[in-house]
């Protein structure tokens, strides 16, 4: 491959992962509540995959928004043995009771 379509290539493989981050940052900066977003290192990963992620962790703030009357929430995205995970931490109250 050309050294200029090679760099092309990097640049949009790096700017799709940088899409679903700059949204979610985007979703935390009109938050209720003060939020973190720790992803440092997380690689490329399927479209899919990317796209559950940033929808299970919009829900997932939201759900804080609603419910947890949390003072702040921080998003831990993190690589282990080539899979990615998301935690979803807040101060809040706690777990909804089960009935």
């Amino acid at each position: 491959m050309a050294k200029p379509s090679r760099r092309r290539v990097e640049r949009n493989l790096h700017d799709g992962a940088q899409q679903h981050l700059v949204a979610l940052e985007s979703q935390a900066r009109t938050a209720t509540v003060p939020v973190h977003i720790d992803a440092d290192g997380i690689g490329r990963y399927p479209q899919e995959i990317e796209a559950a992620l940033y929808f299970c962790t919009l829900e997932a703030l939201q759900n804080v928004q609603k419910h947890a009357a949390a003072s702040a929430v921080q998003v831990r995205l993190r690589e282990d043995s080539g899979r990615v995970h998301v935690d979803v931490i807040d101060d809040g109250l706690g777990r909804a009771k089960h009935h």
